[in-house]
């Protein structure tokens, strides 16, 4: 299974080629950049690959903590994607009330954290401290490249990158002492493109603050059907979204919120709200809204449909990702590459009875999320990681002065 994945770095490689194949040309630095990182993962036939596309193949905390205070060092240099901000701003007042002390200095900590864990973000180098990543996704590395970027050219620019740090984390992955994924989706992801073992894997949700995402509050006016990202890509498919819309011959708008979007032109009805928008905003539109269409591509979570469910608002899904795995009795579940279908589901949101019914089964569901518990379980995770670390790397004893002396003599 791990040589597949090294394949698919130059099969994806070969995709992008395939789909323009002068874009090798116009940028042969980028294409000479690819085939040295594609060789450094020793990779047999990697150079074809590029040359010659269709032969590549290559409260309190709990009693149970002893009251004790755990120290964690969080590296503020890295600079996460918004939405992996707010998972951290959510979840970390909630760690500081279960005993986490978040420390300036590595040397200080007992225990370091990269909540801002994947494909784009670097395994740690180092094992003197146990180091635990919430591991967001790894779809960068064996996805489809036109579900990322909209031109071979970016995509073959980006790929120099992935394939990098693909190979670091084959390097020091198992360096990190546990992964916490938000989902079994995400899990059986991280086991298949890096091999990680399912006992260093831990499922933990995400949560959801009910003071900010409720049903009672105030609402935006005019939201129709909601489209929510935290920064565009295609894999979050506003233009099927879109196109779905038109088809459905609904009434209401359609209003997307989106960061890095400049659609160069939107057809009548739908709107664009540039984001990003705080959170009791968010929550505004949610309560305002006919209903969340959600059907992404791919999800490894899906936070936006359950701040939605929580507020009230009824929710549609993708099939075929985390969203289906954790919401899909919840809402309603279509096929994300299907405009018809995308189209079907929002004419079903039109009707009150089916709008009730999800709304109901949505905030029964949001009922089972909350960052407290989320919080509890990365406390019992990052303290097991600290008693597993000390049992594997034993801190060198100092020598008796007894047996100092006898050795000088």
């Amino acid at each position: 299974m791990d040589r597949y994945y090294d394949w698919q770095q130059s099969r994806r490689v070969r995709d992008i080629v395939d789909a323009e194949p002068d874009v090798l040309r116009r940028a042969p630095e980028t294409g000479q950049a690819v085939s040295d990182a594609l060789s450094a993962l020793e990779f047999t036939g990697s150079n074809s690959a590029i040359t010659n596309p269709v032969v590549g193949c290559k409260s309190e905390f709990s009693p149970e903590h002893g009251g004790k205070v755990l120290r964690v060092f969080v590296d503020i240099q890295i600079e996460p994607a918004l939405s992996l901000r707010r998972f951290f701003e959510f979840l970390r007042p909630k760690l500081e009330v279960q005993g986490i002390q978040f420390v300036a200095e590595r040397a200080s900590a007992d225990i370091q954290w990269d909540p801002y864990g994947g494909w784009t973000y670097a395994p740690p180098t180092s094992d003197d401290l146990p180091f635990v990543s919430t591991f967001h996704g790894a779809m960068g590395w064996f996805a489809p490249w036109d579900w990322e970027y909209t031109d071979p050219q970016s995509a073959l620019e980006h790929q120099v990158y992935a394939v990098q740090q693909y190979m670091q984390w084959k390097r020091f992955g198992d360096r990190v002492t546990t992964f916490i994924v938000p989902s079994f989706f995400a899990g059986r992801e991280l086991c298949e493109t890096l091999g990680v073992d399912a006992d260093r894997i831990a499922v933990v949700h995400h949560g959801v603050d009910p003071a900010v995402f409720c049903p009672d509050g105030p609402r935006e006016a005019g939201v129709g059907f909601l489209h929510i990202v935290a920064h565009w890509r295609v894999k979050k498919n506003i233009e099927r979204i879109i196109a779905a819309h038109q088809l459905s011959g609904v009434s209401q708008p359609l209003t997307v919120i989106a960061n890095s979007w400049e659609p160069k032109g939107l057809p009548a009805g739908v709107h664009h709200v540039p984001g990003p928008v705080p959170a009791t905003r968010v929550a505004e539109y949610y309560r305002g809204a006919q209903a969340l269409v959600f059907a992404t591509l791919s999800e490894t979570f899906g936070l936006p449909a359950l701040e939605a469910m929580s507020s009230g608002c009824p929710v549609i899904v993708g099939r075929g990702t985390a969203t289906e795995e954790l919401f899909g009795s919840t809402a309603l579940v279509v096929d994300p590459f299907s405009v018809t279908d995308i189209a079907g589901a929002m004419g079903r949101m039109t009707d009150p009875a089916v709008i009730a019914d999800y709304r109901q089964r949505g905030l029964l569901r949001a009922q089972s999320f909350s960052w407290e518990r989320t919080a509890q379980s990365h406390r019992r995770i990052f303290q097991k990681a600290v008693w597993e670390h000390r049992l594997h790397h034993p801190k060198r004893r100092p020598r008796h002065f007894w047996t100092r002396w006898m050795e000088e003599r």
